[in-house]
């Protein structure tokens, strides 16, 4: 994952604005993608209020002159009228301007974050599920929330602060100029010394923070996993040896970073009696023209209150950037994966595929090639040569073969996860490639060697893979009776029923646990075609052998069924045929994978070499 600690930081003032023009075009990206049109209609309606009020509330120092002038010279009309000039200006910013500011702010809120989440799920989904196995480190959840996170912070801070800031700075230089030509002339040249050297304390944060940052992050990292693997620390009896070192390593960390935080404070603190002698400066001016009769004395309520407008929210809009360039690198990586074009995209013409035909299956000389990341060459490595195979309706079919030979390769794209580099894949003597693969994948079952279980409750994972009316139709005697069947039923452990709490990833689970509520989910589902990674992996011998007793009593309902298996004794019973693929590495002159098809485990073990070595090694027993 790409963040701050990964970036190349600016060594010069040119890199310096290179970051920052890169900064700018993100942000427009936030603008044009992430935020919909009536959050942006009414974020320029909210800037338009703003505008509005903040000008009638910077008027008040202006009209508290008055009142002083009126006052200095006994006239109680015109201090009259001035103060009820001033009641309007404050009914009006204060009432009517903030009431609707306000209320516009609460709408651009709400509708950022929706569009927010809108586009994000949108772009996240649309990738195929082979980009995001391959593009894990880039199109990672943890990636794509962190710059979310990031968005979120930048939108409250410029919707709470950065728009007021921005709007009174500029307001309180403009009025300031107006009132007095050299007051403003010193005010614009405190803001240009300030700007610069706000670039130098910006590039040295940079500089230094960053690797300091880096190395906080990897403390973090190890401490984290430390938390994570607390059964490995207590039972090496490491508790202080870990306490001590981590101590240890944030003291050294520490110790930098309050050495450069000491120096900062040092030319903020600098740059602050910048601000108080530009001021000052001010008010010797202004106290001078009072003197010379240039000024009335009224006038210099107005002269100090926009002065140390300008110079408070100097510090406010410098903040502001620098939370902006700090928030940057994590908005970048979300930009960077969700910007991955989809390489499987469906077109108007995708044929939905019949819910009430059996399906079949054919592999027609399908071959897969993935390019090599590891290296700067082009070079793409070969996982799959020349596979033609095929599952008939209400065939179950078994792959077979070594580690590494390409059956969850198979799996991936048959499931639409990434299409063939060769080949196709028929269905129903369809290409894969015309069908909706939605109408595909809601016909088939799919039941993953390491389960995917979610957080909520036992029912809601069972149910699902169902669509909302099925899920409807499904009672819950219906489930119990799947259950028991499957021995999904965990006894004493459902406190509280199907409504049991299963923790995120199914912690309150067992890994056996686990397997079997996504076993019982497939079946639940009631697929035309199932798809199973080596099932029953995690299962202790006897439930194995109930499970797979489910199982296939399901698979003989006429159901078609692909199963990649690893142990050969959990297919031999269930399956009417078997494919037994053989290493790339075995492979010579462009044969193909397939090294041989039979419909029994005797069979193969005549023709096939693979098979024999397998059987070998898993102690099968093979009739001779």
């Amino acid at each position: 994952m790409e963040d701050i600690t990964e970036q190349k930081t600016p060594k010069t003032l040119k890199e310096y604005f290179g970051v920052t023009k890169e900064s700018i075009q993100i942000y427009s990206w936030v603008w044009r993608e992430m935020i919909n049109d009536t959050a942006k209609y009414y974020a320029k309606l909210m800037l338009v209020v703003q505008l509005f009020s903040r000008l009638l509330s910077m008027s008040m120092p202006f009209l508290i002159g008055l009142i002083v002038d009126s006052l200095v010279v006994k006239d109680l009309t015109q201090t009259y009228y001035y103060i009820g000039a001033l009641a309007v200006v404050l009914f009006l910013s204060r009432g009517f301007g903030s009431y609707y500011f306000l209320r516009m702010r609460e709408i651009v809120l709400g509708e950022n974050m929706r569009s927010l989440d809108e586009r994000s799920n949108q772009l996240f989904f649309e990738k195929s599920l082979g980009q995001h196995l391959r593009e894990h480190d880039e199109l990672s959840a943890s990636n794509v929330e962190k710059g979310r996170g990031r968005i979120l912070e930048t939108e409250n801070m410029l919707l709470f602060e950065g728009v007021d800031a921005l709007l009174s700075f500029v307001i309180a230089i403009v009025f300031l100029c107006m009132l007095s030509g050299v007051a403003g002339a010193i005010m614009v040249g405190a803001f240009a010394v300030y700007v610069m050297w706000a670039f130098y304390l910006n590039l040295h944060v940079a500089k230094v923070c960053v690797p300091i940052e880096k190395k906080l992050r990897a403390l973090n990292r190890h401490r984290v996993e430390r938390w994570e693997q607390i059964e490995r620390v207590k039972t090496c009896a490491k508790e202080t040896e870990e306490h001590d070192r981590m101590d240890n390593w944030f003291d050294e960390i520490l110790i930098e970073d309050r050495a450069f935080w000491f120096w900062f404070i040092k030319h903020i603190s600098r740059r602050g009696l910048l601000h108080v002698s530009a001021l000052l400066l001010i008010l010797v001016y202004g106290a001078t023209q009072v003197v010379e009769g240039s000024f009335a004395i009224g006038m210099f309520v107005p002269l100090y209150v926009w002065s140390s407008m300008v110079t408070d929210n100097m510090w406010r809009v410098g903040h502001i950037e620098q939370r902006m360039n700090w928030n940057m690198p994590a908005i970048r990586s979300m930009m960077k994966a969700l910007t991955i074009e989809p390489d499987i995209v469906e077109d108007e013409t995708s044929i939905e595929l019949d819910s009430n035909q059996a399906l079949g299956v054919e592999f027609k000389g399908i071959s897969f090639e993935y390019d090599d990341k590891k290296t700067s060459s082009k070079k793409r490595l070969p996982v799959l040569r020349n596979v033609s195979f095929d599952v008939k309706p209400g065939e179950v079919v078994a792959l077979l073969g070594k580690s590494g030979a390409g059956k969850t390769t198979i799996m991936r794209l048959l499931q639409r996860g990434m299409d063939p580099t060769h080949g196709n894949i028929l269905v129903n003597g369809v290409d894969l490639k015309d069908l909706k693969i939605s109408s595909f994948l809601e016909q088939t079952g799919y039941i993953a060697q390491q389960p995917a279980v979610l957080s909520g409750s036992l029912k809601y994972n069972l149910l699902y893979p169902l669509t909302p009316e099925a899920r409807e139709q499904i009672s819950d005697e219906q489930l119990w009776e799947m259950m028991r069947k499957l021995e999904v039923d965990f006894g004493d452990r459902l406190t509280d029923g199907l409504e049991t709490k299963v923790g995120k990833k199914g912690v309150k689970l067992s890994g056996g646990e686990a397997q079997r509520v996504m076993i019982g989910a497939a079946v639940l589902k009631q697929p035309n075609l199932m798809i199973i990674d080596e099932a029953t992996s995690s299962l202790d011998s006897t439930t194995e052998k109930s499970v797979q007793k489910g199982l296939a009593e399901v698979l003989q309902n006429g159901m078609s069924g692909l199963i990649i298996a690893h142990r050969l004794s959990t297919v031999r019973d269930i399956c009417d045929k078997f494919v037994v693929m053989r290493s790339m590495s075995d492979i010579v002159n462009g044969d193909s994978q397939i090294e041989a098809i039979g419909s029994s485990f005797e069979e193969l073990w005549e023709t096939s070499p693979t098979f024999r070595r397998l059987a070998t090694d898993q102690g099968i027993v093979i009739a001779q």
